[in-house]
């Protein structure tokens, strides 16, 4: 991994996922409508959807030159987040429900996008790659920051709300997205 510290190895045993799986359906049924139609409207986000989302929801106005940046920026991240995914090939929480017999909101039947190893989670990983990259190329007031990062992190629990991530992937893909950073500014200022 050269851009990003080495990732943490998951919760893999099947034990593991089991009390995942249940902490996801746990956290399902907290979930209110306007949360699972925003999952179910998030899951279908791509890169410059993330940008625009953040951007209008943060009240910012961001130049054609920081989204460029951004988008540019954003390929080899997601690259590495996608080789992580199948170097560790975690099943979904539905799959792992349906295989052992947990009672899990079929909403995730409406995903587009929650197919495919889980670890870690791209939209949680994209959402908050795109909130520091925002934050680092635009002068941010401290409310207008603290948006930014909690409509990321409405992204994040959203994968969560539609049952194709748990707790560990999606914190495994903000880490991720924070430690690329910080390595990022770590380069740039040698």
């Amino acid at each position: 991994m050269s851009q990003i510290i080495e990732p943490k190895p998951p919760k893999a045993s099947l034990r593991d996922l089991i009390n995942l799986t249940f902490q996801v359906s746990a956290i399902m049924e907290l979930a209110d409508q306007s949360d699972t139609e925003f999952a179910i409207l998030a899951d279908r986000f791509d890169l410059d959807t993330y940008i625009k989302f953040l951007e209008l929801n943060a009240g910012l106005s961001l130049s054609e030159d920081v989204h460029s940046q951004i988008q540019k920026d954003s390929l080899p991240f997601m690259a590495e987040i996608l080789k992580l995914k199948l170097k560790f090939n975690i099943p979904r929480p539905y799959i792992i429900a349906e295989e052992v017999g947990i009672q899990i909101n079929p909403i995730y039947k409406q995903s587009i996008s929650g197919h495919g190893p889980s670890y870690p989670s791209g939209h949680s990983a994209l959402s908050r790659f795109v909130a520091n990259k925002i934050s680092s190329l635009t002068h941010l007031t401290e409310d207008q920051y603290l948006e930014l990062y909690r409509l990321a992190d409405k992204i994040a629990v959203s994968r969560i709300h539609l049952g194709v991530h748990s707790l560990q992937d999606i914190q495994e893909g903000k880490r991720l997205a924070d430690a690329w950073m910080d390595n990022q500014k770590s380069k740039s200022s040698l």
